[in-house]
């Protein structure tokens, strides 16, 4: 049981230095799992964090906050690092379970608590807050900036389903459809990146491609890039620059590249 005497005595050592006045988590740098007190209950909730390797206090950060898929939790923020961009802090929160679409569980409040915590703790850009997810977790960043607009100045979207709430959920509750009219008033004028593979099993491909038009019409700002023959996955290399461009063009305030651009240059 070597690694789990090594962990124990690492555990001991943090909270010697605890006891003694030493703050051991300030310190780290790249992907630290903390948790926050929360305010409905008093539980301890946990939360995934990532911190560039040259972060300073005084000076702020753009923020990507990312939504994990079904079946998955917090510290898939590891297996996502593609998608924080070089100079952002990243948070995951947990949303208080592993697949309940950040719809229900008080999975909402979640996201709200731990960006409180990490806006607390972190030298943040209040007005460049990013919000992003994969799968499960882009149907909660269509819910969560729906519920919180005001939060976030760009979206970024990976293989997401506009109803999973409703395809989920027991039919008891009536939770926001994105491929109706009425719940995209929220999205005018924000910008958007949507990724999806054509080949996607899990969630289809031609809905979100119905979802991309409609959130134009309601004058969403939406670069849409697709992949022949990628399923429900991650993106491929150019995918991933033309995100970061993307999210360049966003920071600095011009539009990014076009959807028919983006499809075409992609396929």
């Amino acid at each position: 049981c070597g690694r789990q005497r090594m962990a124990i005595a690492q555990l001991t050592q943090w909270i010697e230095s605890a006891v003694n006045g030493t703050d051991v988590i300030a310190g780290k740098r790249g992907f630290v799992r903390k948790a926050y007190r929360s305010a409905l209950d008093g539980s301890l909730q946990p939360y995934m964090l990532y911190l560039p390797d040259d972060y300073n206090p005084a000076k702020q950060y753009p923020l990507m906050v990312y939504l994990h898929g079904s079946a998955s939790d917090e510290t898939n923020l590891r297996g996502v690092r593609y998608l924080i961009p070089d100079g952002f802090i990243a948070l995951a929160p947990n949303g208080r379970g592993q697949s309940n679409c950040f719809a229900w569980d008080n999975a909402q409040a979640d996201i709200a608590e731990a960006m409180d915590a990490v806006l607390e703790s972190y030298s943040i850009d209040r007005d460049n807050i990013f919000l992003s997810g994969f799968s499960m977790g882009g149907y909660g960043v269509y819910r969560t900036f729906y519920e919180n607009p005001r939060r976030f100045k760009a979206l970024a979207v990976f293989s997401g389903h506009p109803d999973l709430a409703n395809r989920w959920s027991d039919g008891t509750q009536n939770y926001p459809d994105f491929l109706q009219q009425t719940y995209l008033t929220n999205f005018k004028g924000v910008p958007v990146f949507i990724f999806h593979g054509e080949a996607d099993r899990n969630c289809p491909y031609e809905t979100t491609r119905e979802l991309a038009g409609k959130l134009e019409k309601r004058g969403a700002k939406v670069t849409f890039v697709s992949e022949e023959g990628k399923g429900h996955e991650a993106p491929g290399d150019e995918t991933v620059s033309a995100y970061y461009r993307w999210v360049r063009a966003v920071l600095a305030g011009r539009r990014s590249i076009n959807r028919q651009t983006t499809e075409q240059e992609y396929r």
